[in-house]
Order: C-alpha cells, then sequence, then structure tokens
C-alpha cells in the first residue's frame, strides 16, 4: 500500500506568559516539547478504484473513525460528514480546500481527493493521561515505569474523552494535519520545508483551529506547533474579523483573503533556546482543565474590570518578559564561555542554593547573579498569576499546586516552576538545572502525599512541523 512521508508537529509548554498573552504587544514564552502528533496519508493502489470518501483513522481511541465526503459548487468546496462529527477534521478538511481551490483546478483537486484512502493521526502518549494504562498493565505511577508503556499507547475511550496533560494536542493535530495535505496536493515536496512553505502551514492552521473551536485565541499553541520554541506575540485578532462576520460556507475567496491578511501582519516570534543545562521537567496531576471556559472567565472579569485589569496584566508581562530576557543571556553567556559555563554547573551540582554566590565560586560571579534572578523571577511570576486568580475568582494556581510547587522550588537546583499555559489542574513544570535535582524533584513528586504526580517523559526540543524522514507510517500500523 502507498502512503505519504509522515508530517508532525510537537506540543509545548506556555512558561510564561499566561493570560496576558492575551492582549497585544505582550510576549509570551513557549517550549516545544519532543511529543509529537504525526499524520500520515495512504493512497489507494493502481488497481484500486478511485475513493469517492475520505476517512480519518486515529486507531489509539475507541470508534477513532470519521468519514467526510467533499462537493465542489462553482469553485467553492463545502464537506459532509457521514460519521460522528468531528470539528477539528471537518474544519481542517474544508479550510485546505478551499485553499487549494485557490492555486489549483477543480480537476486537480478531485484526483488529489480520488487518491485518498486513509488518513491516519497518532499521538505521543505524553499528551494523554496515562495513569489507567499503568495500572492496567499492573505497573506502579512512577516515571521509570512510562517507559513499558509501548509507543502510541491504545486509550479505552473515544478521543473527547481522554484525559489530557495540556500540551496543546488539538494545535499539533491541526498543523500535522494540514501540512499533510498540503504535501499529499503537492503544495510542497520536499522534506525540507521552505520558510514560506512553513508560513502557509501557520496561516492555514491558525484559521482552522479558531474555525474548530469556535473562538480567536492567541495563537501561541498553533505558532509553536509550526516554528518551535519561541517568544511570541499574538497577532491582531482583526485579521480574522472577515472570518467572524462571514455568516455563509466557507470560501476560496475568503480563505485567500484570510491568509493575506496573515502574510501582511504575521505574529510576532523570536527564537529561544533552552540553555545547556537545562532540563524541563513536567508532571501530570491527574486533574485535568477545560482551557477554553477559563479564559472566557479571564475575558468577562477583564471587560467588567478594564483599568485594574490591565495593572495585572502588565505585571504579569513584565515578569514574563523578565524571565524570557534572563533565560537568554544565560543561553548567550553558554555560547560565549562554555568552559567556564560548564565548570559552574558542576560545582553548583553539590552546593546548596545559598551557596550560590561570588563567595564561594568568584569566577563565576555574572552566571550566578542570572541563575538567582531566574529563581527569584518565577516566585514573582507566581505571585502575579495567584493575584490575577484572586481578583478574577478563578483557580489559576490552586492551593495543592501551590503547596508542590513550593516543596519544588525549595530543592537546590530548581530555578523555576510554574502551573503552565492557562492554569489549573493540567500540570506543573519545573526547569532543574542539574541532574541530581531533576531526580530529587521527580521522586518528590511521585511520593507527593496530598495528590501523586507522574513525572512525564518529556523534554524541550525546540522543533516545530517536519516532515519524518525516518518513521515509516506502514510499519507504526503493524502494532495496531
Amino acid at each position: 500500500m502507498p502512503f505519504s512521508r509522515l508530517t508532525s508537529a510537537p506540543g509545548k509548554v506556555l512558561l510564561a506568559g499566561g493570560y496576558s498573552i492575551l492582549f497585544c504587544p505582550n510576549t509570551g514564552m513557549v517550549f516545544a516539547v519532543n511529543s509529537r502528533v504525526y499524520t500520515g496519508i495512504e493512497t489507494i493502489e493502481p488497481e484500486e478504484k478511485p475513493s469517492s470518501s475520505i476517512k480519518f483513522i486515529s486507531p489509539q481511541f475507541l470508534n477513532g473513525e470519521w468519514t467526510f465526503e467533499a462537493t465542489c459548487n462553482q469553485g467553492s468546496w463545502s464537506v459532509k460528514c457521514l460519521s460522528e462529527m468531528n470539528p477539528f477534521l471537518h474544519e481542517i478538511l474544508t479550510l485546505c480546500l478551499n485553499y487549494l481551490a485557490t492555486v489549483r483546478n477543480e480537476e486537480v483537486i478531485l484526483q488529489g481527493l480520488s487518491q485518498l484512502k486513509h488518513v491516519y493521526i497518532l499521538v505521543d502518549n505524553d499528551f494523554y493521561s496515562q495513569k489507567d494504562m499503568l495500572q492496567s498493565m499492573g505497573l506502579s505511577i512512577k516515571h521509570e515505569s512510562i517507559s513499558q508503556i509501548p509507543k502510541f499507547m491504545k486509550m479505552n475511550c473515544p478521543v473527547d474523552k481522554v484525559n489530557k496533560t495540556g500540551l496543546g494536542s488539538s494545535a499539533a493535530l491541526t498543523t500535522a494535519l494540514v501540512g499533510a495535505l498540503l504535501q499529499h496536493f503537492r503544495i510542497f515536496t520536499s522534506s525540507r520545508v521552505r520558510e514560506h512553505e512553513f508560513q502557509l502551514i501557520h496561516h492555514l492552521s491558525q484559521v482552522a483551529h479558531c474555525m474548530a473551536q469556535g473562538k480567536v485565541g492567541s495563537g501561541f499553541d498553533v505558532s509553536s506547533a509550526t516554528y518551535g520554541s519561541h517568544l511570541y506575540t499574538r497577532f491582531d485578532p482583526i485579521i480574522l474579523q472577515p472570518l467572524i462576520e462571514n455568516r455563509g460556507p466557507i470560501t476560496p475567496s475568503l480563505v485567500k483573503q484570510l491568509v493575506n491578511n496573515f502574510q501582511k501582519d504575521p505574529p510576532q516570534r523570536k527564537k529561544i533556546y533552552l540553555p545547556p543545562h537545562f532540563s524541563l521537567v513536567l508532571g501530570d496531576v491527574f486533574g485535568g482543565t477545560h482551557t477554553p471556559s477559563m479564559i472566557r472567565q479571564i475575558l468577562m472579569w477583564q471587560r467588567s474590570n478594564p483599568i485594574s485589569s490591565l495593572g495585572i496584566m502588565d505585571r504579569i508581562s513584565w515578569s514574563s518578559k523578565e524571565i524570557a530576557d534572563v533565560i537568554e543571556q544565560i543561553y548567550q553567556y553558554s555560547l560565549a564561555n562554555r568552559e567556564l559555563y560548564d565548570w559552574t554547573f558542576e560545582q553548583i551540582s553539590t552546593l546548596p542554593f545559598e551557596d550560590w554566590h561570588e563567595g564561594v565560586l568568584p569566577k563565576s560571579r555574572g552566571l550566578l547573579n542570572l541563575l538567582r534572578q531566574l529563581k527569584d523571577l518565577s516566585y514573582i511570576l507566581r505571585e502575579n498569576i495567584r493575584f490575577l486568580a484572586k481578583s478574577a475568582k478563578i483557580e489559576l494556581e490552586p492551593p495543592p499546586q501551590t503547596e508542590l510547587l513550593d516543596a519544588s522550588m525549595n530543592i537546590p537546583g530548581v530555578i523555576l516552576g510554574v502551573v503552565p499555559g492557562a492554569g489549573g489542574y493540567d500540570a506543573v513544570c519545573c526547569i532543574a538545572i542539574t541532574a541530581k535535582a531533576r531526580e530529587q524533584l521527580i521522586e518528590l513528586w511521585e511520593n507527593w502525599e496530598a495528590n501523586q504526580v507522574l513525572p512525564l517523559l518529556i523534554n524541550e526540543s525546540g522543533t516545530g512541523f517536519k516532515v519524518e524522514t525516518n518513521m515509516k507510517l506502514e510499519e507504526i500500523l503493524a502494532n495496531f
């Protein structure tokens, strides 16, 4: 059976800038992780009858099949669901077909559709809570047990019932699938995606994600799924005004207008790198948070309190920007003074935090000042988030999370700790800068009496959307 090359997009962790990122020109610091969503297309054999429908298959989930039929009327494409509705797949397919109508004629699109047999979606395990799977396998709820779970574990529930860990699976799915469809219709053909192709994938994914969610978000999750780790300043929501005001079906002219709007005024991004020895540690707290409803509550409060909310958002934005600036300075220090940088980290791995100063390590004064500054800023950011939560009467850093993060930050070598993204009960995230600190953090979380926390296997990867060259879809499917 002919298979396309897999496309994939990463999950994300918004480490700083939660909620303030909703408002221009505030900046958020988002890191792409090594857990990804993959999509691949199976095409018909030469002797097979051309397909009249498009079937999406997500073999990890119960009832994970959705079938659609696409038709063209006077140049515009509409998509009809022939099974249980999946809004993300429906909107992505509708949008991509109407974009294709701006660059390909109807005959070429029909030919491409007729070759589509199945579109497969596969998701790395860390996007979802793995507690139930560990228990079903008779394994302890421990970090070391996760590696025994097969890659692309099968869930015993439909996709809309699974507990998530807040890594942004919908944005990663949207981006990976937009890329897969553009590849299938030969909008790009090389595994080395060029800048203008990244831009097209990003712009279409932002529109499709907004269509599927029924709202205009900040877009940082799609941006990270496309471009990887970076500092992000959102696009002006006016870009999507034609979509919001549209009361009819999606048309090629509308899609072209939206893509052009993004081309003229795209979101701002600046690449950021996690410095050497910095390790991202994410813990699943088995809670789960409905992010869109929390954002709606914050926006309702903001509209009712425009003056006081501006001050709070400015404080969150300031502390987030300062954290990003210090991380950038530490990274630049590592490039300019790598030998001293590595030596300093070797020394502090054996020292308590109160000894991280020039009196003990005089050669490392500048670096130690930056590390202490980063830890102080982490506390300030959390204080600002809790102030926002109290003002808006919403749990952004709930008391159990506060207690857990305070204990985590008491570990020497844990330099930053937050409830990432929208906050709540999805996860906790820390940065450890020594191997010993990472081990102690994992041990603390696994033995946390108030609420057991499962440290996930993820780490920061920095990489956004890509065409996979070392994975074969047919080999993966053989395991299902």
